[in-house]
């Protein structure tokens, strides 16, 4: 099983203490999104978990104590950077710390299993091309020395979305694609690999843009695990091999606009407030 610390929630900045708890006491629970009367238990040990896919805005609360699970574990880490402002991302760290948490996590385990993310692109008045353009450069001379590649995704109007950025719109291809040249263009200049996300195989004819999913073969070859077992998802574009994800909807307090796993705050809140590190379930 590969474990997925995943996008429903980000652990690592708001709930380490519990995830460091269950990797001491050697299980988890978690339910089933859909039907959460089905539980699911997990069992943390190296004959079930091969690997970590860890997904985070902010590693820099669990660093200190990160080797406790890693030393045991193999993992590859996302980073998501992305350089909006409080309006979007009220409790993502500042960018300029964002990147030196990055660096850090860079240096102790090596550029090649650190990916930065650029996710979601969105369009409006505020964040227009020029905008994503000149932050996407500003990041990339931060991280080439510490990274080398970077996911990009675009935004997906779901209608919690829609409720929280009425002001935005979905891109068509034709916008997606001139962001993703722009993009690309510049990661060659710092020898980087631009890779989509969740896009299937639309952009695959252009010049250093990498059709692939977020869980890859490179990122599988990192933790040295052989693919030849498992097969892609390849549901509604994704093109990632299967994992097992434990976060839970309505749980995350970056309280980013552009969240699906968020349809309501005051929840995340209450369930934030309710959270027991010592129990075998992040909520309840």
């Amino acid at each position: 099983m590969i474990l997925s610390i995943d996008f429903r929630t980000d652990i690592p900045a708001f709930y380490s203490e519990w995830l460091l708890n269950r990797f001491k006491e050697g299980y988890l629970m978690f339910r089933n999104p859909v039907s959460p009367n089905i539980v699911h238990k997990v069992t943390l040990d190296k004959e079930h978990i091969e690997g970590i896919m860890w997904c985070s805005k902010d590693y820099s609360k669990i660093m200190p104590r990160l080797h406790e699970i890693t030393n045991n574990f193999p993992s590859v880490f996302h980073y998501t950077i992305t350089a909006y402002g409080a309006d979007v991302e009220p409790n993502v760290p500042d960018i300029r710390k964002s990147i030196e948490s990055f660096r850090e996590l860079s240096r102790i385990y090596g550029n090649n299993k650190v990916i930065w993310r650029y996710d979601p692109i969105f369009l409006n008045d505020k964040y227009n091309f020029t905008v994503h353009a000149m932050n996407f450069g500003y990041i990339c001379r931060a991280l080439h020395k510490y990274t080398n590649r970077v996911v990009v995704n675009f935004i997906s109007m779901y209608e919690k979305v829609k409720r929280h950025m009425p002001d935005i719109k979905e891109l068509n291809r034709d916008e997606k694609l001139k962001v993703l040249v722009n993009l690309a263009k510049i990661c060659k200049d710092y020898n980087m690999k631009l890779q989509t996300c969740g896009n299937g195989n639309q952009f695959k004819d252009f010049d250093n843009i990498e059709i692939t999913g977020c869980l890859d073969n490179h990122v599988l070859s990192m933790m040295e695990i052989n693919t030849n077992y498992l097969k892609k998802a390849n549901s509604r574009g994704c093109l990632c091999y299967p994992n097992t994800s434990i976060g839970v909807y309505n749980t995350c307090m970056h309280k980013c606009q552009y969240c699906y796993a968020s349809a309501d705050f005051g929840q995340c809140e209450k369930n934030y407030n309710s959270h027991d590190p010592n129990s075998p379930l992040l909520i309840g």
